[in-house]
C-alpha cells in the first residue's frame, strides 16, 4: 500500500465519523392527525440550520392577504429564536429565523390556531410539534499534488459537509503544517455559505530528502465533534516517484497517476504504463498528473504497472516501479429521465423513456391528479413539480408494478442503459387529468457489488437514525402496501421509511443510500394542446394556443380564467390565428384551455406568466380605453364580414 493509500485509510477512520446516537423520532404524527382539519403538514425530522419553519394549513384563510407578515406572538418557538412570521398563498405559515438555527438542537414550536380559526374547542387552540437540526459533520478529501517549481508545491483538496457552512468558519476547520512551520490553507469560491469547498494547501517546500506535512481538522468552530489529523509525504527532490493512482469508471474508464514531479510531455508512454489486457492506451500530461484512457471500459480490478523509464520534466527517471491492482469504481445504482414534454392520449402507444444503471428492477407508480383537483394542486405547486407533499389531497395511486430490467439481449456491464415504458398499459388518460409517473428502487433491486465494500458503520459500530413515519417500530416489507393505502386514505401522512446516516448516504451497500433523493418522478398531461400566456400592462393577458402535433395555431379554444380561490372570472375563445386578448380589472391566477378532449393549464400568479415588459417593444403603451376601442372596432368589422 502506497503512502497516499495509507492516508486514505487514516481519513476513513478519523475524518468523517458522524454522530448518530440512539434511534429517535421527533415527529408527533398522532398529534398531527388529530389536527388534520386545520393542519396538513409541518416541518419535521432533521432539517438544515438554514431552513425556514413551515406549517401548511388545511384551507386558505380569507381574513389575510395572500402574503403578509403576521404578529410574532402567533407562534412560539423554544429555544427562543428571533425571526419573522409570514403567511404565503393564504395557507402557508412560515417562520423565517433572523439567524441560522442552532445545530444538533431539538426545537419545539407552538402555533396559536385560535388566531386563525374562530370558535375552536380548547383542545385545538394550540398546535405543538418538534423537529431537530442536523448535527454538523464534514469530511476532507485529498486530490492532487502539483508543483510550482522544483522547490515549491501545493496540494488540492475538498471539504464536504452534511449542512451549510459559513465561510467565516473555514480557517478554523482545516490547518496544515510542515515541521514547525504553518502552511497556508486557501479556500476557493468561499464568498457564500455552501456544503462543498475546494481549497489548496499552499507553499509546501521540497527538500533534498523526503519530508512530511501534517493535515489536521477540528469542527469546534461549527459545533461539530469531527476532529483528527493525518500525515502526507512530500517526496525529496531526488526521489521522482508515484504519489497516488486512482481510477474512474464514469463517464469513461480512465486512470489518473499523480507523480511527485511534473512529467516531461514529449515522451512515448507506451510500454511504460500498462493496464492489464488493454492495448492502444491514450495519454495526457497535466503537470504532475498523467491521465491514461483505455479504448474500452474497464469493470472491476485491473493490474496497473508503471516502469522506471518514465522521465520527469527535469530529466529524472522514476526511482521505483509501481505495480498494483487498481479497482475501477462501479457506477452507483441510479435513475434519470430521458422523456420530456407531453404524452399524447390519442397515440396508439404512449412511450416513456428513462435510463438506469446497476439496477435489475424498478418500481413504477402512476398517481392520478384528478381533473377537478388540478387547480387545487396548482395553488401550491407547478405543473413540473415532483414533490409528494400533500399529493393525497388531490390525487391517488392508480397503478403499481415492479418491472424487471434484465434482458438476455442487453449485457450487464454496469453502464447506463435506456428503457421504455408503454404507459397505455398502466392507465387510459382521462381528459384534463395530470399523471405522475414515479420510478424508485430498493436495495434488493441493485446489481452493485458490495462484496469488497466495508462501511464505516462496520468499522466503528455506529448506529443510524431511523425515521419511521407514523410507526414507532421498524415496519416490515409485508405491510408496505397497507401503509401506502393508509396514506392515500388520509389516515397517515407518509408511508415510506428512510434510514439517516450522513456518512453512508452515498454508499449503495448501506440502507441510508436508499432515501427520497433516489425517487424519480415527473408529471404528464395527456394533451396535444399548447398554451402560452403573456401579461401586459393594466391586467391584460395575451393568450396563444397551438396544436403540439402540427405546431399550427389553434382557433376555437375555450380559455377559462380563475382567481386564486378557483372561482371562475370569465371565459374567452381564441380566434382562428390562435390568439386572444383579455383586458380586465381582476388579477388572474389560473387559465384552463380546452378544445374537445385536449386541455392545457397555465399558472399566472407569482410571475409565472411571461411579462411583455421584459421584451424590447417600441411604441407607446396602450391604455385600457384605447384597447377597448380597438376590440370594439375589430368586432364590428368582423360582423360586417
Amino acid at each position: 500500500m502506497n503512502t497516499f493509500s495509507k492516508l486514505l485509510v487514516l481519513f476513513g477512520f478519523f475524518s468523517i465519523l458522524i454522530s448518530c446516537g440512539k434511534k429517535e423520532s421527533t415527529t408527533d404524527t398522532d398529534n398531527l392527525y388529530k389536527f388534520r382539519e386545520y393542519i396538513t403538514q409541518h416541518t419535521t425530522g432533521r432539517i438544515s440550520v438554514t431552513d425556514h419553519i413551515r406549517i401548511e394549513l388545511a384551507q386558505t384563510l380569507d381574513q389575510f392577504d395572500l402574503t403578509q407578515e403576521l404578529p410574532s406572538d402567533y407562534l412560539q418557538i423554544s429555544p427562543k429564536t428571533p425571526g419573522k412570521l409570514v403567511i404565503e398563498n393564504g395557507k402557508s405559515i412560515v417562520f423565517i429565523p433572523e439567524n441560522n438555527l442552532e445545530p444538533d438542537t431539538e426545537y419545539s414550536v407552538t402555533l396559536k390556531l385560535d388566531k386563525f380559526y374562530d370558535d375552536l374547542k380548547k383542545e385545538f387552540r394550540s398546535f405543538t410539534f418538534s423537529f431537530k437540526t442536523l448535527a454538523p459533520n464534514f469530511k476532507i478529501s485529498i486530490e492532487d499534488l502539483q508543483s510550482y517549481s522544483k522547490d515549491w508545491q501545493y496540494l488540492s483538496a475538498t471539504l464536504q459537509s452534511n449542512d451549510v457552512i459559513d465561510p467565516k468558519t473555514l480557517p478554523q476547520l482545516v490547518k496544515a503544517s510542515q515541521g514547525k512551520n504553518p502552511l497556508k490553507v486557501a479556500f476557493k469560491d468561499n464568498s457564500s455559505p455552501s456544503k462543498l469547498f475546494h481549497f489548496i494547501i499552499d507553499s509546501i517546500q521540497r527538500f533534498e530528502e523526503d519530508s512530511e506535512i501534517m493535515i489536521s481538522w477540528d469542527g469546534k468552530s461549527i459545533q461539530s465533534e469531527t476532529k483528527g489529523e493525518a500525515p502526507f509525504t512530500i517526496a525529496g527532490k531526488n526521489n521522482f516517484s508515484v504519489v497516488n493512482v486512482t481510477a474512474n469508471f464514469a463517464p469513461n474508464s480512465n486512470l489518473k497517476i499523480n507523480f511527485s514531479d511534473p512529467i516531461r510531455e514529449n515522451q512515448n508512454f507506451s510500454g511504460l504504463v500498462t493496464i492489464q489486457n488493454k492495448d492502444n492506451l491514450r495519454f495526457e500530461v497535466d503537470g504532475n498528473l498523467l491521465r491514461v484512457y483505455p479504448q474500452e471500459r474497464i469493470v472491476g480490478e485491473a493490474l496497473v504497472e508503471i516502469f522506471e523509464g518514465i522521465t520527469s520534466a527535469d530529466g529524472y527517471k522514476l526511482k521505483k516501479p509501481f505495480s498494483e491492482l487498481i479497482s475501477f469504481e462501479q457506477l452507483k445504482p441510479a435513475l434519470r429521465l430521458v422523456s420530456n414534454g407531453v404524452i399524447l392520449p390519442n397515440a396508439a402507444t404512449t412511450p416513456f423513456y428513462f435510463e438506469a444503471v446497476n439496477l435489475n428492477a424498478v418500481e413504477v407508480r402512476i398517481i392520478k391528479i384528478f381533473e377537478n383537483n388540478v387547480l387545487q394542486y396548482l395553488q401550491n405547486s407547478n405543473l413540473n413539480d415532483n414533490s409528494i407533499y400533500n399529493l393525497n389531497r388531490v390525487g391517488r395511486r392508480i397503478a403499481k408494478k415492479t418491472i424487471e430490467l434484465n434482458n438476455g439481449d442487453i449485457p450487464d456491464d454496469g453502464q447506463w442503459k435506456a428503457y421504455g415504458l408503454n404507459l397505455s398499459e398502466y392507465f387510459n388518460a382521462d381528459p384534463g387529468a395530470i399523471y405522475r409517473v414515479e420510478l424508485s428502487f430498493k436495495k434488493e433491486h441493485t446489481n452493485y457489488n458490495c462484496d469488497a465494500v466495508v462501511t464505516s458503520n462496520e468499522e466503528e459500530n455506529y448506529e443510524d437514525d431511523y425515521y419511521y413515519e407514523d410507526f414507532d417500530t421498524e415496519p416490515s416489507s409485508a405491510d408496505e402496501e397497507e401503509r401506502e393505502q393508509q396514506y392515500w386514505d388520509n389516515r397517515i401522512y407518509r408511508w415510506r421509511t428512510y434510514s439517516y446516516n450522513w456518512e453512508e448516504r452515498d454508499n449503495p451497500c448501506h440502507d441510508a443510500y436508499y432515501n427520497e433523493d433516489r425517487v424519480l418522478s415527473t408529471n404528464i398531461l395527456g394533451s396535444n394542446l399548447g398554451l402560452i400566456v403573456k401579461k401586459g400592462a393594466n391586467q391584460s393577458y395575451h393568450f396563444a394556443a397551438s396544436n403540439l402535433l402540427t405546431t399550427n395555431p389553434e382557433g376555437g379554444v375555450k380559455i377559462s380564467l380563475y382567481n386564486f380561490q378557483q372561482q371562475l372570472i370569465t371565459t374567452v375563445t381564441t380566434e382562428p390565428n390562435g390568439l386572444i386578448l383579455f383586458d380586465g380589472d381582476k388579477n388572474i391566477a389560473f387559465a384552463v384551455a380546452q378544445k374537445n378532449n385536449n386541455y392545457a393549464y397555465a399558472k399566472l400568479d407569482d410571475g409565472n406568466a411571461l411579462s411583455l415588459s421584459k421584451f424590447d417593444v417600441s411604441g407607446k403603451a396602450t391604455s385600457k380605453r384605447s384597447q377597448r376601442i380597438y376590440l370594439h372596432r375589430k368586432r364590428s368589422l368582423q360582423a360586417r364580414g
